[in-house]
């Protein structure tokens, strides 16, 4: 059977089936989507006649995770059929589509999912259209899954098309216009804070990282900040309607200059953008934040599978040339130039932990299930909050003994680039806000020093040997970018008592006093 769900994947279950099996879950990336689809499927399939399920996914490299999910579930129950045929259409592989349960990649699925679910529904069968990752099927091309909507008579086909769309952002351009009609209404929203709160996905801290400019780097930053704000300011003078244009809204509007106008207005407004992906790209290629990662990786816990995200290629593989000399065989990288094979390869190893740090770019935002990963790398940050929290999400998923996930979010300082990686809601988890120094290679973490300050002081007070306090600012040097101390003094006690060794032990017992400061806790100190 399947594994116990949430009680939020309960109700949402109960609301689906209320709405005639149709509906778009909203629900927090690493909450549980997929294991309420198959929840969902098992479900259907107790009550519908000849079920077909089409399961329609983003990418190919979502093909195998549902595809050993499906396995896994029909394999342990006995409302599936004995032998599931399991179809896949995506990926280099096309199956004939008369299976039971299809899974296809959206790009396959464009042209045959529509023509498929007629005649499957003209057969008299049941058919279930998941729709992963939904908001993505807006698009001109990708919404032509839908194009068996007008041919459907719903009184007709009372529950015989049934409709599940997942996302953890479901609301997009083209929501109300595509998705609801052809998905059904929102039935269930499921977000960060009430997850948090309920215990859906792994709690987890933020680290900010403030990183410099180099000298030269500055230099050609401020040159282009200058030939931005002239340009601006004449785009201005020519249309001063762009004057209420704010935020992503003013470049939408310069995009469409560049494209339908002549002359001047058309050449500033083409300049004015190329100035500002030179910035944009200035500020993600700075070369601290190389450094930064560099350092951050040797002191975090060597035994934690780490997923560091760019913004480009480039920028993935500059840092990759510098990690695998440093970690040589335990790196890996995922991004659309490296081949799909490649690609498969890398993920597979990390999966299996062969690799301990996997690149990537936008290609893993949405999808990845690796709960064993507990700690994410933001390279150089996104303006997309879509992009932030389906990040974020990779490492939120819930595994034994992963007590709390770790975020590490690098920005210029000197530069306009976002300073918060959630600059609203922070409230649900812990914050802290450090600064990187390249010329040193270090770090400095004002919230962690104060803290480690007030333990070390304790040590002195009790009079202890030199030796003993030599020890305790050695294993708060080793905790000083690591999650350990954020954890209870109960926790930490208790990885005290089953530390391996007793440097190990000792370190344990520095966190336990660490983690009882930070509570306030001071009489225990």
């Amino acid at each position: 059977m399947i594994q116990e769900l949430y009680p939020w994947q309960q109700e949402c279950l109960t609301l689906w089936e209320q709405n005639e099996y149709r509906g778009i879950v909203n629900a927090v990336t690493g909450a549980g989507k997929t294991r309420l689809a198959l929840a969902g499927i098992l479900s259907l399939s107790e009550t519908a006649p000849s079920l077909r399920v089409k399961i329609v996914v983003p990418k190919s490299s979502l093909i195998p995770q549902w595809k050993r999910a499906l396995t896994k579930i029909l394999s342990q129950t006995d409302s599936a059929p004995a032998a599931p045929r399991i179809g896949i259409c995506g990926g280099g592989r096309t199956s004939p589509g008369e299976e039971d349960y299809m899974i296809y990649v959206i790009n396959s699925a464009r042209y045959r999912l529509a023509r498929q679910i007629l005649a499957e529904l003209q057969r008299g069968c049941t058919v279930l259209l998941i729709a992963d990752e939904c908001h993505n099927y807006t698009s001109s091309e990708n919404q032509k899954i839908f194009e068996f909507l007008p041919y459907l008579d719903f009184k007709k086909l009372p529950g015989r098309y049934c409709s599940l769309g997942l996302s953890a952002t479901a609301r997009c351009p083209g929501y109300e216009r595509i998705l609801v009609p052809a998905l059904g209404k929102e039935i269930y929203h499921y977000g960060l804070e009430r997850a948090l709160k309920r215990g859906a996905i792994c709690q987890f801290a933020v680290w900010q990282i403030a990183v410099p400019f180099r000298n030269e780097e500055q230099k050609v930053y401020e040159e282009l900040s200058d030939q931005l704000l002239h340009t601006r300011t004449a785009l201005l003078k020519a249309l001063p309607g762009l004057r209420s244009c704010q935020g992503g809204s003013f470049f939408v509007h310069l995009t469409e200059l560049a494209r339908t106008e002549t002359g001047k207005i058309q050449r500033l407004a083409r300049t004015y953008l190329h100035l500002s992906y030179k910035r944009k790209r200035q500020v993600s290629m700075a070369s601290a934040r190389t450094s930064c990662v560099r350092q951050l990786l040797k002191r975090l816990d060597p035994g934690k599978q780490i997923l560091i995200f760019g913004e480009s290629i480039p920028q993935i593989e500059r840092l990759f040339v510098f990690l695998i000399q440093d970690y040589p065989a335990r790196v890996g990288r995922y991004h659309s130039k490296m081949g799909s094979l490649a690609n498969k390869n890398a993920l597979e190893r990390f999966r299996e932990g062969d690799l301990r740090i996997l690149l990537t770019c936008r290609a893993l935002d949405e999808g990845l299930d690796v709960p064993e990963a507990a700690v994410g790398i933001i390279l150089s940050g996104t303006s997309m909050e879509r992009q932030r929290l389906q990040r974020l999400g990779r490492i939120l998923r819930k595994a034994d003994g992963k007590r709390l996930a770790c975020l590490y979010y690098l920005f210029v300082s000197d530069s306009r680039e976002e300073r918060a990686y959630f600059p609203k809601g922070a409230e649900a988890f812990s914050v802290h806000n450090l600064s990187f120094d390249e010329d040193d290679g270090g770090f400095y973490f004002p919230a962690y020093e104060k803290t480690a300050a007030r333990v070390l002081a304790r040590v002195e007070a009790r009079a202890l040997p030199h030796d003993i306090y030599l020890e305790t600012l050695e294993c708060l040097e080793l905790g000083y970018l690591r999650e350990d101390w954020l954890l209870s003094p109960e926790e930490c006690r208790a990885n005290a008592a089953t530390a391996s060794g007793g440097r190990e032990a000792n370190y344990w017992i520095c966190m336990e006093q660490m983690a009882k400061c930070l509570d306030g806790a001071d009489a225990l100190c």
